[in-house]
């Protein structure tokens, strides 16, 4: 199982995940010989590919004299040296946006993937959805699966939030926003309505609702 939000999701809520905040021990490559035309973005020294980096990751970019200090989303990954990135966008059928162009660029690229993958299991368990068992709904046939993005990053920030808490000064700001979290994503789990298309006509015929209650098949 994938989790329902990317990278990229959590950017757009929290962008110091991937800068000053990025968890080391989740941190796929770097390295200071970025360079950037376009939406081009080359590295010599990368292995894009055998680590694992993907569209929807992010890239953190910044270079000596602070010209650039921000991070990208990863739009395609061309080979091991070689990555189409661009500004973040609104969604993914939008050209591609031009980073600033610079040389000798500090660069690091680190994943939450493991975080979404959890996050995905306990929306999954509150909406009483088994995968692989028989008498379960499955993920592929539900057709309204955006509010699953922004539980998923709800959830996740729930608890990246908090365990960041623990290692900073400033931790009650930290934990405020783990409590913001919270109650984003206990908010919009009651307004949720999961619609199913169980007979592949492109039609929904089943809903389950996050505000009402489920009796567990026994």
């Amino acid at each position: 199982m994938t989790g329902f939000s990317k990278d990229i999701d959590l950017l757009k809520y929290e962008p110091r995940l991937f800068m000053d905040l990025a968890f080391e021990s989740q941190k796929l490559c770097s390295s200071n010989d970025g360079n950037t035309a376009g939406t081009t973005f080359t590295s010599p020294t990368a292995n894009f590919i055998d680590s694992g980096i993907k569209s929807g990751h992010v890239i953190f970019l910044q270079t000596t004299d602070m010209a650039i200090n921000n991070c990208f989303e990863i739009v395609s990954v061309n080979s091991n040296t070689e990555l189409t990135i661009s500004v973040l966008r609104s969604d993914s059928s939008q050209v591609a946006a031009a980073v600033p162009t610079a040389t000798a660029i500090n660069w690091s690229i680190t994943t939450y993937d493991p975080q979404a993958h959890d996050a995905a299991a306990e929306i999954l368990r509150y909406f009483d959805i088994n995968e692989g068992q028989d008498d379960s709904f499955n993920i592929a046939q539900i057709i309204n699966s955006n509010d699953l993005i922004s539980l998923s990053v709800f959830n996740m920030l729930i608890y990246l939030m908090a365990s960041i808490a623990d290692t900073q000064p400033d931790s009650q700001m930290f934990w405020d926003k783990s409590s913001h979290y919270r109650h984003s994503f206990g908010h919009l789990k009651s307004k949720v309505k999961l619609l199913f298309d169980t007979d592949n006509d492109g039609q929904s015929n089943h809903e389950i609702s996050g505000g009402s209650i489920r009796l567990k098949r026994s």
